[in-house]
């Protein structure tokens, strides 16, 4: 019996010593910082790998420091007082020195991105869509943007000094994925819309029957002055060829009864004026 109790301590021992020698140690994963906790006490922050700690005593807390991207849904009103409503995403990522004062002040990312974040993306928001028009908010999407974006870092800076948390974070490029207006603005825009393509389409409808019309008036002109053209070579080529008669006339006075004999067919007429009968003649042979 007493060799039996003997076995049982060295084994309850020994696995003592096994969970005191594996609870040592602690492995922080990848894309995480360790922020260590011994008795309350917040220590410096473990970068991922392999540590020592005091097992039992010591706990250790993960927080992310890889890229996270928050997004949020912020309603406000637009300089002509139209309700919208923006979805902004915020990229952003933890300082890895800066998790253990994190994590002391705050608690959590969680709570950091309740706490500043997006109450600095809510008031960015109705600050800068109230320089704007609804349809501006459209069509200066990017102006926009680049406010929001500028006015978010500022808040989320100027929040991270009042906590004692300078520069816990850094912020990436901030994205609108989406602007939300009323049910009747959405209508106005889609009225406006079809009013002005219905304007272009008749635009390019009167274009298209003035090219048409254009298009028949220089045939017509064309047609006119082809036929113009040629009465105008006609009529010089006819009055060039009276002209050359006349010429001719004038340069032979006995072409005319040239002309006279080389049309007669060898018929006298039985008549003379007046009605007299013209004479027989005889020619001999």
């Amino acid at each position: 019996m007493n060799l039996a109790k003997i076995w049982i301590w060295r084994g309850a021992l020994g696995l003592i010593a096994l969970i005191l020698f594996f609870g040592c140690w602690i492995t922080v994963s990848p894309g995480t910082v360790g922020v260590p906790i011994t008795f309350g006490e917040v220590g410096a922050a473990w970068n991922p790998g392999l540590h020592l700690k005091w097992p039992m005593i010591t706990s250790v807390v993960e927080m992310p420091t890889r890229l996270l991207k928050h997004a949020v849904t912020a309603p406000a009103a637009s300089k002509d007082l139209q309700v919208v409503t923006a979805e902004v995403a915020v990229p952003f990522s933890l300082l890895p020195s800066a998790g253990p004062q994190v994590y002391q002040i705050l608690g959590s990312v969680d709570a950091l991105q309740a706490s500043i974040i997006d109450p600095g993306v809510m008031e960015s928001v109705k600050a800068i869509t109230a320089l704007f028009t609804a349809e501006e908010l459209v069509t200066q999407r990017e102006a926009v943007k680049t406010k929001i974006e500028e006015q978010v870092k500022t808040y989320v800076r100027e929040a991270l000094s009042q906590k004692k948390l300078p520069g816990a974070i850094e912020i990436g490029e901030v994205a609108i994925t989406h602007f939300d207006f009323s049910p009747d603005f959405n209508n106005s825009i889609e009225q406006k819309v079809k009013a002005e393509q219905d304007a272009l389409r008749a635009e390019n409808e009167k274009k298209q029957k003035v090219t048409q019309a254009e298009a028949i008036r220089d045939s017509v002109k064309a047609e006119a002055d082809g036929e113009a053209y040629s009465i105008e070579v006609r009529s010089k080529a006819e009055a060039a060829a009276i002209q050359r008669k006349a010429d001719a006339l004038r340069a032979n006075a006995n072409l005319v009864e040239l002309n006279a004999v080389d049309k007669w067919n060898g018929v006298l007429p039985q008549y003379m004026a007046g009605g007299a009968p013209l004479p027989f003649i005889s020619v001999g042979k």
